[in-house]
């Protein structure tokens, strides 16, 4: 676990959020599809997650995993959040995009 999930964690008694707001370089870590799924969990049912994914060539601070991972992350998203605002795109960077928690009864 990042020092960004500790930083949250420590934050909620229950460690459920409504919402989360996340910089691009946390799905750039080493492990960005464990990442969102932690991030997934964290939040309540219909909680949102603000991110903005960039295409990234792996250079610079963007890590291999980023890239390779980026597919299924979307994937992630996509099985488990209701796209609000903007779009997940596989081939551009997708600016501000806001999927909500999809809360079955």
């Amino acid at each position: 676990m990042n020092s960004f999930s500790n930083a949250y964690r420590s934050q909620c008694e229950h460690n459920f959020f409504d919402r989360l707001e996340v910089d691009v370089p946390e799905l750039y870590r080493q492990h960005p599809l464990d990442t969102v799924r932690r991030l997934h969990e964290w939040l309540t049912p219909r909680g949102l997650l603000i991110f903005d994914y960039i295409l990234s060539d792996a250079k610079g601070l963007d890590t291999t995993q980023g890239r390779n991972q980026r597919c299924d992350v979307l994937a992630f998203i996509g099985e488990h959040f209701d796209v609000l605002e903007g779009a997940l795109d596989l081939e551009a960077s997708m600016g501000i995009t806001v999927p909500g928690n999809v809360y079955h009864e």
